[in-house]
């Protein structure tokens, strides 16, 4: 790819890419969209980027990336959209992406992410959207302390055994969260009711427990804001099994 410093997109997607060499997009002076969807690409150097690029969107979806290694994207320091779906990451590496300051959207959807460590995100204060779904994550930690602008957060189906609910107390211009289908049998009030922001809110799909009144605050959300209200449902006791949670509380 040399004597292409013109060149503002550069599509390689169905190429059958198993490697790239470093230096590769060292000469394209004016890039500011890569495609490297639907490759074969296992590794990337953590020099590739190492030239200072003006690239604003990097997508990397439907590869066999296991690992973000720290300073992988070093020299995308104006990168705002990254995407990482349906790779096989086991987790967010952390500092792996603290070059990416301005950073406003990244996308890990349908990986095999399982942790989320404190320093995941380190330098995101830029980040607007994340997408963490259909993952395997049981537990956040103090991963989300950073996330000072975030608008959307896309958490459903994955397999939360230990949510430090304290943790969303970060979220001050939170929108939209979505925490269908985590396995969750009970939400800390707090972390819905106490972000005054919040438009839309997914809790579909949990095995609720509706034996204690741990859940009784969702009276109290507007049902504007709840999405699919019909399929947030008991799981326990037996005697409230696949009832309608808001109807319980009402009794």
């Amino acid at each position: 790819l040399y004597n292409l410093k013109k060149l503002d997109t550069l599509d390689l997607n169905r190429c059958s890419l198993h490697q790239i060499e470093e230096g590769a997009f060292q000469d394209l002076d004016n890039i500011a969209y890569i495609n490297l969807d639907d490759n074969n690409l296992e590794d990337l150097s953590s020099s590739l980027f190492d030239y200072s690029l003006p690239l604003e969107s990097l997508s990397l979806k439907r590869n066999k990336l296991k690992v973000l290694k720290r300073d992988m994207f070093k020299g995308l320091s104006r990168l705002m959209f990254l995407y990482l779906d349906h790779n096989k990451l086991t987790n967010i590496t952390e500092y792996s992406l603290v070059s990416l300051g301005r950073l406003s959207r990244l996308s890990a959807s349908n990986n095999s992410i399982t942790q989320l460590f404190d320093h995941s995100f380190a330098d995101q204060k830029m980040l607007l959207d994340l997408d963490l779904s259909e993952n395997r994550i049981s537990k956040i930690g103090r991963a989300f302390q950073r996330f000072n602008k975030l608008q959307s957060l896309y958490l459903q189906r994955n397999n939360f055994k230990d949510i430090e609910w304290r943790e969303f107390r970060y979220f001050k211009h939170l929108q939209i969260l979505n925490l269908a289908d985590c396995n969750l049998t009970t939400v800390s009030s707090s972390a819905v009711m106490d972000i005054d922001t919040l438009r839309v809110v997914y809790l579909a799909k949990n095995p609720f427990d509706c034996g204690t009144c741990q859940m009784a605050w969702l009276r109290r959300l507007s049902m504007s804001i709840l999405k699919m209200p019909q399929d947030v449902v008991c799981f326990e006791p037996s005697k409230y099994l696949n009832r309608t949670l808001l109807c319980t509380y009402q009794d």
